[in-house]
């Protein structure tokens, strides 16, 4: 088959919804692509969201708050509704802290640096006069949606959340035909994305064809499963991050962003190594050939 060449157009942006447009396609391809990117967006992506909540003087989510508007219920309901970015691998915590009168919103919320509220003019809960409100809050990364109840806790006082992961909240596409020349079978894909914020519509799209390209490209060429690779390198046989010669400046920032054995590193996507602080292009290079050295292919 001949190679394609298409364009991707930008419809309308905003920093949560976005339509974009792809063509000419190839008669078909339209709905391959769509749905392809389609099942990507809604079921791939990593995201952050809230999954547990302390509230002072509460014990279980069936109490009540002296003074607080909300029970426990309620408030984790609006909990529920608070989107954050973050892309750490440990969970972390943030805390809230007011007194009232005051209608407590998303803003009020103290967060680590790594941390960014989206929405912060979310409705958390309203606090009468004299009255102490005082959360501390469970912020994780992950995949899809995760009930509470798949996380209990032990600890007295703390509620899970229901949490949902993803940035990307809806997608939906149209297929329509298109004229090239005197050919008006070509396909037009019209897809639409909201998100949550935490990303903005084009870079998911862009995201998402990368994901797609990386699962086609292990189909042309393959490379080794986790456990080949473990395999080739003795069962016993870590190779650490300073037994690959990086220069320390390089070795010193992929420690701080968790990264402690070359069997870690061959699972790193460029994505992943692009939010690595203090690593740029010329250093992924040198890791890239590392790596190589070791026999081992980082997964791209």
């Amino acid at each position: 088959m001949k190679a394609m060449h298409f364009a991707l157009n930008t419809q309308q942006e905003t920093a949560n919804h976005g339509i974009f447009s792809i063509e000419p396609l190839e008669n078909g391809f339209g709905h391959t692509l769509g749905n392809a990117l389609r099942r990507v967006l809604l079921g791939s992506f990593r995201g952050a969201a809230i999954t547990a909540v302390k509230v002072a003087g509460v014990t279980h989510k069936f109490s009540t708050l002296e003074g607080l508007s909300e029970d426990m219920v309620d408030l984790m309901l609006n909990l529920k509704t608070v989107k954050v970015a973050y892309t750490g691998d440990e969970p972390v915590t943030a805390k809230l802290s007011v007194k009232g009168p005051k209608v407590v919103t998303a803003k009020d919320i103290v967060a680590p640096a790594t941390v960014k509220v989206i929405n912060s003019d979310a409705v958390i809960a309203n606090v009468s006069s004299g009255t102490k409100l005082e959360l501390e809050l469970t912020i994780e990364t992950g995949y899809g949606y995760s009930p509470a109840e798949e996380r209990p806790s032990s600890t007295l006082g703390i509620l899970s959340l229901d949490a949902i992961f993803s940035p990307v909240e809806r997608v939906s596409y149209q297929v329509a035909a298109t004229r090239v020349g005197r050919r008006t079978d070509y396909d037009k894909l019209v897809i639409d994305i909201t998100t949550d914020g935490a990303t903005s519509p084009s870079d998911a799209l862009k995201s998402a064809a990368e994901v797609l390209v990386a699962a086609f490209s292990q189909i042309i060429n393959p490379t080794l499963p986790d456990e080949q690779v473990a395999s080739s390198l003795g069962t016993s046989s870590v190779v650490g991050i300073d037994e690959l010669g990086l220069p320390t400046r390089v070795s010193n920032a992929l420690k701080n962003a968790g990264y402690n054995s070359a069997q870690e590193l061959i699972k790193a996507t460029n994505k992943d190594l692009k939010n690595v602080k203090n690593l740029g292009g010329k250093s992924v290079d040198l890791l890239d050939e590392a790596l190589t050295s070791k026999g081992l292919t980082r997964v791209k």
